[in-house]
């Protein structure tokens, strides 16, 4: 079982890891942390961000999934969202479960 400070070294290590990335390709946004579900089976991780410029689009999912490949059962989803009043972007939401 993940003690409280393993959950929040790997909440630390994969936000960290991932706002680089964003701020490496310039994005406006980045994370702060990570949603943690305790579940019986084991401790489910979910995050989201989101990426302006669709030119950075498929080179900062690469990144980010290699960043996830450590994991198991990792759940990662891209959606384009086209808002009324401000720039489009692509809505990338993620999970992944460390089992017990």
């Amino acid at each position: 079982m993940l003690s409280k400070e393993d959950k929040d070294q790997i909440n630390k290590e994969v936000v960290s890891n991932i706002n680089l990335i964003l701020k490496n390709h310039n994005c406006t946004f980045i994370m702060d942390k990570l949603s943690i579900l305790n579940l019986g089976g084991g401790v489910t991780f979910l995050g989201n961000f989101r990426v302006h410029n669709e030119d950075d689009l498929e080179l900062i999912n690469e990144e980010v999934k290699e960043i996830l490949s450590k994991y198991d059962d990792v759940v990662y989803k891209a959606q384009r969202v086209r808002p009324c009043c401000e720039l489009p972007y692509t809505a990338i939401s993620f999970n992944f479960k460390i089992n017990n």
